[in-house]
């Protein structure tokens, strides 16, 4: 974690703009680092928003954590969402790194027709 007063090391964060709550157009970008996002989006309450949360958090996160991506996809309560989220975290980490990504879906047992998808 990035000890406050330092830069945060770019491999380990993530820079988003959200939607402002108040409606305005201000344009506002955020950085924070991986570990904090997850933190705060497993803090969230159980549902369709928090689903929502770790079905994006998680894409994010694949850019450069696709295994710790994965893990929290695994986590998202809609079974459709779930394993949409899977599928297009791996299949972008499979195209970048081949061999990892085998050897993660190797390790898994996952339902029949997720494996079949991942294929």
């Amino acid at each position: 974690m990035t000890a406050i007063g330092q830069p945060p090391d770019r491999l380990n964060t993530v820079s988003f703009s959200p939607n402002p709550a108040d409606g305005s157009n201000q344009s506002r970008t955020v950085t924070v680092t991986f570990d904090i996002l997850t933190a705060w989006v497993e803090s969230q309450p159980a549902g369709p928003d928090a689903d929502h949360l770790r079905s994006t958090a998680s894409v994010v996160l694949g850019e450069n954590s696709p295994a710790e991506a994965l893990a929290l996809a695994g986590k998202i309560s809609a079974p459709a969402t779930r394993t949409d989220t899977t599928v297009t975290i791996f299949k972008r980490w499979r195209e970048t790194e081949p061999a990892a990504a085998a050897q993660w879906l190797a390790g898994q047992k996952l339902p029949p027709d997720l494996g079949a998808r991942l294929q």
